[in-house]
């Protein structure tokens, strides 16, 4: 782990890996969370607010947690 640097060659498998299972994952989450919460389908209600920003900030985490790793198949990994 000495000479391990970080670098950006493979930047289109790293966002690829961000972009697909990051959207597929907050997908998820937003449907657990909605389940939990028993929140109904409109949009003006504080429940489905709060689940439409969670999405939009998990997928950003995840998008840009992506970045951290080697190559593209460890963060596809």
């Amino acid at each position: 782990m000495k000479g391990a640097r970080l670098d950006n060659r493979q930047w289109v498998a790293k966002l690829a890996a961000g972009i697909v299972p990051g959207c597929a994952l907050a997908l998820a989450v937003m449907a657990v969370v909605g389940a939990l919460c028993h929140t109904t389908g409109s949009p003006m209600t504080l429940s489905a607010q709060f689940l439409l920003w969670l999405a939009g900030l998990l997928w950003a985490v995840i998008l840009s947690g992506c970045f951290l790793f080697r190559s593209g198949g460890w963060a596809w990994g």
